[in-house]
């Protein structure tokens, strides 16, 4: 097979929604679809109904130009790639491409930000992924552990501390932060004053539900809202704790020049990321992660190769050099 007759449906795939292009074999994009959240911790079958979602949604648009599936590689970013058993499911559900080359989100995202060289990428969305791509090929992940008990400065997190504070002002409990409900009207106005509703919505709640807080969070800080401009702190409190273990020197390579940040809530924190952690080089990736997943699916990057978490590095008697949670 001619390589030139080769086309890659590269996708990233989050807890919040789903982008895909097709793309040919010099990377140019043909088309591009959206779909519903599509993370491999929803379940094998959910990604795979995205991914045939987007596929069918970019055949309408390209009619007969659109290229034979057995000629079409899959590359994807998905978060939860790390479930191996559903990725495994996955990839079956996926036989009918030509190859599925399949890597956490994040990692499609740094290889988007960097062009697949050695650098640094914080991903700051519904979730949280911080990786360091080593000029050994080595991947360094740092965070990512998913919601609730990770993930500290996401959206699911500033939203939880939404939440967690509204149940305390229903009980006029005092809170550390000057919670204020004006700028969260509409969102909690929808869950509802009344008890049970509030209690079943909880019950029920998962992260992309919390994620919702996060852009009336933002617009307040913007206003000059008090209570929104201290959970913006606070997540950058979080997000900065992150870079300094993410970009600590390791012996015979030097500090990573560049940070690079990406995610929905990448440009709203970096103001606050600028002035608490000033000894960063934060920038903006300004490339979309289905380019990465391009360079993934099309042997330009490799497969990731990960290190231990630093934690886990000093215990070797543990076996956890492949834990990641992105």
């Amino acid at each position: 097979m001619n390589d030139h007759d080769i086309h890659y449906l590269c996708l990233d795939m989050g807890g919040t929604g789903s982008r895909g292009a097709l793309m040919d074999a010099t990377g140019q994009e043909l088309a591009h679809a959206t779909g519903p959240k599509g993370a491999l911790s929803l379940g094998a079958d959910r990604s795979a109904e995205v991914i045939w979602h987007i596929w069918e949604e970019i055949a309408k648009m390209r009619g007969t130009h659109m290229p034979d599936i057995s000629r079409t590689i899959v590359g994807a970013g998905i978060a939860g790639a790390g479930f191996s058993r559903r990725l495994d499911s996955l990839k079956r559900q996926l036989s009918d491409f030509h190859a599925v080359h399949i890597a956490g989100d994040g990692y499609v995202a740094l290889l988007a930000a960097t062009d697949g060289k050695a650098g640094s990428l914080i991903s700051v969305g519904t979730g949280v992924a911080a990786l360091r791509l080593h000029r050994d090929g080595t991947v360094q992940s740092v965070s990512g552990w998913g919601f609730p008990a990770g993930d500290a400065g996401s959206g699911a997190w500033i939203g939880f501390q939404v939440f967690s504070d509204y149940l305390k002002y229903l009980d006029r409990v005092e809170t550390d932060r000057p919670f204020d409900p004006a700028p969260l009207v509409p969102l909690l106005d929808e869950i509802g004053p009344d008890a049970t509703r509030v209690i079943r919505w909880q019950a029920n709640a998962e992260p992309a539900d919390f994620g919702r807080f996060a852009p009336l969070v933002v617009e307040g800080a913007r206003a000059g809202h008090p209570y929104c401009r201290c959970l913006m702190k606070e997540a950058a409190l979080e997000i900065g704790r992150v870079a300094l273990s993410l970009t600590r020197s390791v012996p015979g390579e030097a500090a990573d020049d560049v940070l690079h940040l990406s995610g929905g809530l990448g440009a709203p924190l970096l103001p606050y990321l600028q002035q608490g952690f000033g000894q960063f080089n934060w920038q903006l990736s300004n490339r979309r992660a289905e380019t990465g997943a391009f360079l993934l699916a099309s042997g330009r990057a490799q497969h990731q190769t990960l290190r231990p978490r630093p934690g886990l590095a000093a215990r070797p008697d543990t076996g956890a050099a492949t834990v990641s949670g992105t």
